[in-house]
């Protein structure tokens, strides 16, 4: 509209006004510098640089099996915020990741590319590796449910891994067999639990390798056998009655597992079937989600 009708027509007089339907110049400015503000922001978002402390290249990590769960994260994380990051891992043991350290370091004149994780201090005859603490881990013993126990004492452990107890009736347990599921001697939580809880004394040797029957030709006393890694060690004394095991606190157990720890002893949360009386006075099934063994 460029004209129109103000007042009476009486008067004779005609006003022209003009249309404000329009965007006028602040609006148009405001407009753009939004608009430019908008695309520094994606650009910021979606094209945003890798962090000035970001390294390429390719590291390998070696070592403890119980430090792999948060190595792998770890490096995850860093590979997601520094995508010229690269890992390999090589996890198998605390002694054998660092003696991979100390060869790979010779061969490739003081420069392996390699980082080597160990639950336990470095152990002499390996000048040229250098110790840094990275992290602090607590470790505890782990039990199968059949053994019946819900803590043990630091004596009643020693006197376990000693053979002096057979069965799991003689400290306030089921009336099952003792069995213990140990890691290999280059182990560094092994060297750990030896030097923390067993006061310095070197485990027995294994008897058996099922963990369940001895050896033919073992003496009969404890079952004792061993394995290569935290998730071994566990997944053993999960499924063998009666069996005892350590590690360290971080990789909860799972299933028929429990930490015997005193009055922090907590079974994990599970769904688990149980057996109770209806009002009929006729067993039925139903589930139970608080942590404590299955109704018998």
């Amino acid at each position: 509209m460029v004209g129109g009708i103000k007042g009476g027509v009486g008067n004779g007089g005609i006003r022209v006004t003009r249309s404000r339907t329009g965007i006028s110049w602040i609006m148009a400015v405001m407009i753009c510098v939004l608009a430019v503000t908008v695309v520094e922001v994606g650009r910021s978002v979606f094209f945003a640089p890798a962090p000035i402390d970001c390294v390429a290249g390719q590291i390998t990590l070696v070592g403890s099996t119980a430090f792999e769960p948060v190595v792998r994260e770890t490096a995850d994380t860093y590979r997601r915020s520094c995508p010229g990051a690269s890992f390999a891992f090589e996890l198998s043991g605390s002694a054998e990741g660092l003696r991979l350290l100390d060869e790979r370091g010779v061969q490739a004149g003081g420069d392996p590319s390699m980082l080597a994780f160990s639950d336990g201090p470095k152990p002499d005859g390996l000048p040229q590796l250098l110790p840094r603490p990275a992290a602090f881990s607590l470790f505890t013993v782990v039990a199968n449910r059949d053994a019946g126990v819900l803590d043990l004492s630091l004596d009643q452990i020693r006197r376990i891994y000693a053979g002096e107890v057979t069965r799991w009736s003689e400290v306030g347990g089921a009336d099952v067999p003792v069995r213990l599921v140990s890691r290999e001697p280059d182990s560094g939580t092994r060297r750990t639990f030896q030097g923390q809880v067993l006061a310095g004394q070197r485990e027995p040797g294994t008897n058996s390798d099922d963990c369940v029957n001895p050896d033919p030709g073992a003496p009969v006393d404890v079952i004792r056998c061993e394995r290569s890694s935290t998730t071994e060690l566990l997944d053993t004394v999960r499924v063998v009655p009666g069996a005892l095991g350590y590690s360290e606190l971080a990789p909860r157990p799972s299933g028929r597992t429990w930490w015997p720890s005193g009055s922090a002893a907590r079974t994990p949360r599970s769904r688990r079937p149980c057996r109770a009386p209806t009002r009929s006075g006729r067993p039925s099934t139903r589930t139970r989600t608080r942590s404590r063994p299955p109704c018998r």
